[in-house]
């Protein structure tokens, strides 16, 4: 398997993206999209991360 993500749009808060997967013979068989929002929290300060 492959896969492949781009930045779409982003602005001072969010990331807009999206990717797919190709398998051994490159057909696409998957694809998903997400927004991701900037936090004003490290993730080394979350439980479970930073470990």
């Amino acid at each position: 398997m492959r896969s492949v993500g781009k930045l779409v749009n982003q602005n001072k808060s969010q990331l807009i993206v999206e990717a797919a997967v190709y398998d051994a013979e490159n057909r696409e068989i998957g694809r998903g999209s997400g927004v991701f929002v900037h936090s004003k929290q490290q993730l080394v300060d979350v439980n479970g991360y930073g470990l």
